[in-house]
Order: structure tokens, then C-alpha cells, then sequence
């Protein structure tokens, strides 16, 4: 839409480089129509002998192996903070289907496209199989799978060097490929949510009041979200108030040095090694002015997210885990449906 609407070549007053960054944004989204002329490919040349370049096999590989290496190798030096080698094939594997269709149509008829704002706030209290958004992916690895059989068909009946080299790394291509769409198969299969929000680890000052103590505990947060907080107090006297079902009063510290002032109730009480309690605690509504105030503190604080790293990437560690994936899924559905 973009594109056809508001081409950032026909505007005026933009700079060139205003220019190339709205036109590099754009282009991402073309992803879908190349992923899956790449997991179509090899599976044409093994089932219908559609030879995808007029090259030998091993010129194939000395012009594209280079370019793999140093762009998976590039993408590591830059990254290895922030991302993990690989994943983003199966981000592209998941939704080339849909962005295939999606694009091409707008491409077409720009104004005929809507956009489905993603429901908020629910929450999912089963496991279940996303079917209806699987499907592309069953079906690509099931052609994937149908390439292989015939691979190993066509690599008895063959005779020649050259198509027995062209067999081998077509199959090695599918077999790349059957591991990204089970990976993308198993982003289907949807888990129960443990919480309404996820918790950011953050430590901010706390104090505890309740009618069974005196006086206020000081404490500090563990983690927080807009519902509820995990605290680390002081075990020191009569921890009464931490049983479960306990109503206190919270006053966080806020982003501007003033209190954040919360009913909660106490959900679970742990003791630590070292004489300390973590104490859960889940949040009772409360006003616009403060649910901001909140929010502004998790997520807005200067310095929230700086601090923030991915454990550095490992390009071999990184792919084990994407061909592990599926065992590793399969495995926690069974024993949560258990």
C-alpha cells in the first residue's frame, strides 16, 4: 500500500535517504513470495527433474556457499547481543504463506487491504493446535518429505556423477527446509498462559503496610507487571501478613521519586537461603492515573531496557536448538497434557 499509494519516490520533500529507509522497509515485507520459491525448488527438481539453474553442482556451491558464510557470519558479529542465528528463517517459513498472498493482492488492488488489529488481553487456559494457521506449513513439509522419498529413488536409478551430485544437494536443500517448516509447524501449538503479563525484571523500593504490622516493611522488587509484583523482604519478626490471601497496601517507588500506592493481595511466601521471604503479590484495580504511573515505571524508565542481552549467539549452538526444536515441543505438550 505503501507503494502503490504513497510512493516515497513520488513525494515531495523527502531527502534521498528518507527515500531509500522507506523503501527498504517496504521491500521486507516481499519476503513471502521468495521463501517459498526457495522450499519449492529443490522439491521440484527431486519430484518433477526442473533443473532450478543451468550450472553444475559444484559451481552452485562454490558461488553460494561463500555468500551463506559471510552473510550468517556478518549477521552474528552485529547481532550476537540481540538475535539468534537462524530464527529469523523461521519467522520468514511461518508467515511466507500468508505475506505471499497478502502483498501480491495489495500489489493489485492496494485499496482493497484491511488490517485485523491483533486481540488484546485474553488469555489461553488450554493446550490446542493452531490448524488453520499450520497449514501452509503440513503442507510444505509434507512436500518436503515426498522430495525426499524420491530423492532416494532417483539416487539408485541414477548412473551419472553429475545428477547424483545434483540429487545430493537438493536433498541436503529440502532437508534444510523440512527442518524450518517443523519448526514453524510447532509455533501452532499454542500453550496455557501461566500469567495475564509478562514479568520485567526490575528492582525498585517497596514499602509493605498491613494492619498486622506495626510498621511498614521495606523491601524491593524482584520483578513487576501492571498486575502484580514479586518483592524480596527482610524476614525479620512476625511474617504473619505473607500468608496467602493477605490484603496490604504497596507504595512503589515511581519513575518521578513519588509513591505508586496499591492494594494487593498476598498469593504465595517463600523463604530464601538467606533469611529472606519472596513474597507474590497480585494487584487490585486501581485508577487510570495510577495503572500509568506503573506502566511508565516498568517500561519507561530511562536505562529499562539497556541493560537488556540476549546470551551471546552461537551459530552452531543456535542451529541445534532450531533442530532440537521440535523433540524439545513435542516433548512439553505431552507432559503438560499429562
Amino acid at each position: 500500500q505503501i507503494m502503490r499509494l504513497d510512493n516515497p519516490w513520488c513525494r515531495k520533500g523527502l531527502t534521498w535517504c528518507q527515500r531509500l529507509c522507506y523503501t527498504s522497509s517496504t521491500l521486507n515485507f516481499w519476503f513471502g513470495l521468495p521463501r517459498l520459491i526457495f522450499f519449492l525448488v529443490p522439491v521440484m527438481y527431486l519430484l518433477f527433474n526442473l533443473h532450478p539453474l543451468q550450472a553444475l553442482p559444484l559451481s552452485v556451491i562454490i558461488m553460494a556457499l561463500p555468500h551463506i558464510l559471510v552473510a550468517t557470519l556478518t549477521n552474528n558479529y552485529h547481532y550476537k547481543n540481540f538475535r539468534h542465528s537462524f530464527w529469523s528463517e523461521v519467522y520468514e517459513t511461518t508467515l511466507a504463506p500468508y505475506f505471499a498472498c497478502v502483498t501480491t493482492s495489495t500489489l493489485v488492488n492496494p485499496r482493497a487491504g484491511q488490517f485485523n488489529v491483533t486481540p488484546k488481553g485474553g488469555l489461553i487456559k488450554k493446550y490446542f493446535f493452531d490448524f488453520r494457521m499450520a497449514w501452509p506449513s503440513i503442507l510444505i513439509l509434507l512436500l518436503g518429505l515426498t522430495g525426499l522419498i524420491a530423492c532416494c529413488v532417483r539416487w539408485l536409478h541414477s548412473r551419472d556423477v553429475i545428477e547424483q551430485q545434483s540429487i545430493l544437494l537438493n536433498a541436503f536443500w529440502t532437508f534444510y527446509n523440512l527442518i524450518l517448516a517443523m519448526c514453524a509447524i510447532c509455533v501452532a501449538i499454542e500453550r496455557p498462559q501461566r500469567r495475564a503479563a509478562h514479568r520485567i525484571s526490575k528492582q525498585v523500593p517497596v514499602l509493605v503496610r498491613s494492619n498486622e504490622i506495626e510498621h511498614a516493611e521495606q523491601g524491593v522488587t524482584e520483578n513487576l507487571t501492571e498486575f502484580g509484583a514479586l518483592l524480596r523482604l527482610n524476614a525479620k519478626g512476625s511474617m504473619n501478613w505473607t500468608s496467602p490471601g493477605a490484603q496490604v497496601l504497596l507504595a512503589i517507588k515511581g519513575q518521578n521519586g513519588r509513591p505508586i500506592e496499591l492494594s494487593a493481595t498476598v498469593r504465595r511466601c517463600q523463604q530464601t537461603a538467606n533469611a529472606q521471604q519472596l513474597v507474590g503479590m497480585q494487584f487490585a484495580a486501581a485508577d487510570s492515573d495510577k495503572i500509568r504511573s506503573l506502566i511508565e515505571l516498568i517500561y519507561c524508565a530511562p536505562g529499562t531496557w539497556a541493560h537488556l542481552r540476549e546470551p551471546m549467539d552461537s551459530i552452531v549452538g543456535s542451529y541445534w536448538n532450531i533442530v532440537t526444536t521440535p523433540m524439545r515441543v513435542l516433548t512439553c505438550t505431552t507432559l503438560g497434557l499429562k
